[in-house]
């Protein structure tokens, strides 16, 4: 995906932005995890809900426990973390369509910002584009 800096926070290189933001299409945020800083970074595209915050902060654990176990594996040339991005998206998106209705029933409200407490980074894309 690029080369990010630890003290700006920036990337650079981005070969692999459009197959991040492909990825994503589907959903209202986009995710990377930062070798360099080992922190996984959300982007809320513009609308996202309060659903769709939730939705990206499991995913994002998701993720963060396959690089736990599988650190070693995660390479500078992005590969093998595209594929663990995807697999855990995918499998976001299968626990989420089998068990919201269950998490409304335990008492949750899913239209209220449980995760985020603050406000955070928004994109918008131009149509087509994303």
């Amino acid at each position: 995906m690029g080369q990010d800096s630890h003290s700006t926070g920036s990337f650079k290189d981005l070969d692999g932005l459009a197959e991040l933001f492909t990825l994503f299409h589907d959903q209202r945020y986009i995710m990377w995890y930062s070798i360099t800083t080992r922190e996984v970074i959300v982007v809320l595209k513009h609308g996202a809900t309060p659903f769709d915050q939730i939705k990206a902060w499991s995913h994002a654990l998701l993720l963060a426990r396959d690089l736990v176990r599988q650190q070693d594996k995660v390479s500078k040339d992005n590969t093998q973390l595209v594929k663990m991005i995807t697999k855990t998206l995918e499998e976001t998106i299968q626990l989420f369509h089998t068990n919201t209705s269950a998490i409304v029933a335990a008492g949750w409200d899913l239209s209220i910002p449980h995760v985020e407490t603050k406000s955070g980074s928004r994109i918008r894309f131009k149509a087509g584009v994303v």
